[in-house]
């Protein structure tokens, strides 16, 4: 019969203290990954606010207010948000426009991005064709940032934008602006 011998100089890994803490290390960072991010989703959503119109949806920061209004001279709605610290001078704010897609209405809705010059790009607006439309205007009120997303879907118009007054980017307003964008969806 064959008698196997181990070499005194090799160790079991199996049975090593340290190998067994970095296993027990390796799974527990495993499952805290995924863990994290469906927390980080989940609080994302339960600070969030679903608005339902007629024919769109949106969500915005439950911290926000939302104040609607009809628009008489585009024969659609007005939506004005904004964010709990919202205080001159920067005044941040989320305008949403929702109009039939008249030639009165898309006149009146993007006129002043041709006016005061804006950058004009092609974007989308979950997976709707929109343009884009990005300005920073010097002023000796300061400075305003200004991004808007326009299109049309199913026979209405809608713009989407976001003013600040501030010297420099918002990068947090703006993530929030960005993520009201993703939500809105035409229905």
């Amino acid at each position: 019969m064959a008698t196997i011998t181990m070499n005194p100089s090799t160790k079991n890994f199996n049975t090593s203290p340290l190998a067994k803490i970095v296993i027990v290390f390796v799974i527990v960072v495993l499952i805290a990954i995924p863990v994290a991010f469906w927390k980080v989703a989940h609080d994302q959503n339960a600070a969030f606010i679903f608005y339902h119109g007629n024919s769109y949806s949106f969500s915005y920061p439950k911290s926000w207010t939302l104040k609607k209004t009809d628009r008489d001279d585009t024969g659609g709605a007005e939506f004005f948000l904004q964010p709990p610290d919202a205080a001159p001078p920067e005044t941040p704010f989320v305008v949403i426009d929702v109009a039939p897609a008249t030639e009165t209405a898309i006149s009146k809705l993007t006129d002043s991005f041709t006016i005061f010059k804006y950058a004009k790009t092609t974007s989308t607006v979950n997976g709707f064709s929109a343009q884009k439309f990005t300005n920073v205007v010097h002023a000796s009120e300061g400075v305003f940032h200004s991004t808007a997303y326009v299109f049309q879907a199913k026979g209405n118009i809608y713009l989407i934008s976001l003013g600040y007054k501030q010297e420099t980017p918002d990068t947090e307003l703006e993530g929030e602006f960005g993520q009201i964008v993703a939500t809105f969806m035409p229905r």
